[in-house]
Parts: C-alpha cells; sequence; structure tokens
C-alpha cells in the first residue's frame, strides 16, 4: 500500500488472498468515503466564505513561524507537528514538519476580520498519525483586542501552548482594515 504524503511503501500482510481482498476493497471504500465527505466539507466552508466576506472589516495575516519544545508523541522521542488555526469558522492547517520538537513552517496563512472587538484567534497543535487519530500537543489563543491594545501591527508573539507541560508558539499577525471601514 502506497501512502502518498509520506512518499513510502507499507507493507501489509492478510492471512489469505480473499482476507487481503476484502481488506483493499475496505481500504478503497473508505478512501472514497472520506473523498466525499472531503468534498462537501470544501463546498460548505466556500459558501460560508463567500457569506464571511460580505461581513468583513479586514484581513489578519498569519506567520507560524516556529514551534519550540514540543511533547515527544512518537516512539522514536519525536513527532510530526502540524497547527491548525482557526478564526471566525475559518480553518487553515500548517504543513507537517516530520521527526521535529522544534519545527519551522514560517507558514503564512489570512482570515477575514469581522468584529475588533470579539475576534479570537485559536491555534491547536497535533502530532500527525496516519493509522490512528492525531495526538493533540497544545493550544494557544490570541485575543484581537488585546493585540490592537499593543499598538500597531505586525505584532510579533510567542504564544505558550496550554493543556500540555511544555510548547511554545512564535507567530507574527498582522491586521489590515478595509478602506471603506476606516472612513466610519
Amino acid at each position: 500500500m502506497n501512502y502518498p504524503s509520506e512518499e513510502k511503501d507499507i507493507p501489509l500482510k492478510a492471512d489469505s488472498d480473499p482476507a487481503r481482498d476484502v481488506w483493499i476493497r475496505v481500504v478503497q471504500d473508505a478512501k472514497h468515503e472520506y473523498l466525499k465527505t472531503k468534498r462537501r466539507s470544501e463546498q460548505e466552508m466556500k459558501k460560508k466564505w463567500a457569506h464571511t466576506m460580505k461581513h468583513t472589516v479586514g484581513v489578519l495575516k498569519v506567520t507560524v513561524v516556529k514551534a519550540e519544545d514540543l511533547t515527544a508523541s512518537d516512539p522514536n522521542g519525536k513527532s510530526d507537528p502540524f497547527c491548525v488555526l482557526h478564526f471566525n469558522q475559518q480553518e487553515e492547517n500548517t504543513p507537517v514538519v516530520s521527526n521535529s520538537l522544534n519545527p519551522k513552517w514560517n507558514y503564512t496563512m489570512q482570515f477575514n476580520v469581522h468584529d475588533l472587538n470579539k475576534d479570537v484567534l485559536e491555534i491547536t497543535v497535533f502530532d500527525q498519525d496516519i493509522f490512528s487519530p492525531n495526538d493533540f500537543l497544545g493550544c494557544g489563543r490570541v485575543v484581537l483586542k488585546d493585540l490592537l491594545q499593543e499598538g500597531d501591527s505586525p505584532w510579533h508573539k510567542q504564544v505558550l501552548l496550554e493543556d500540555v507541560s511544555r510548547g511554545e508558539l512564535e507567530l507574527v499577525i498582522e491586521l489590515t482594515l478595509n478602506k471603506s471601514d476606516l472612513l466610519l
């Protein structure tokens, strides 16, 4: 079996040819169901995105620079970390960095801003697992209102990961307001 994102073959063994055929069919069915669900989810996100575009006051650009001192989650004493960022029903992921407790992403994404006083950026760090659920490596929050009180953007933030014993993220956050909203 070939796992494309890892660019390696994974050997699987079955007790018999019929058992192998059943297993292959089950894996293929699961793959088709996953792709169907993913397409449905992407269509729903596009609808939400179109709706949210009408009510934005600006754009928040977030660069996830790096993480330091993450918890080891894999048997080799490392993790395969990635971040999931949520902001106003929008979600973006960083790429996965393999075998690292100090990953460097330097990955930038953008989110629509709706309310300068209420919007919150939520970041969750996971260890990617192939055949089991991803392991939780910590989470953090950045409140937009608090950033605005610190002065003008861009803001360089160190976010200590919560709900874990250690770990820290480095972010660069920049806010660009819509020109029509600046006139109000």
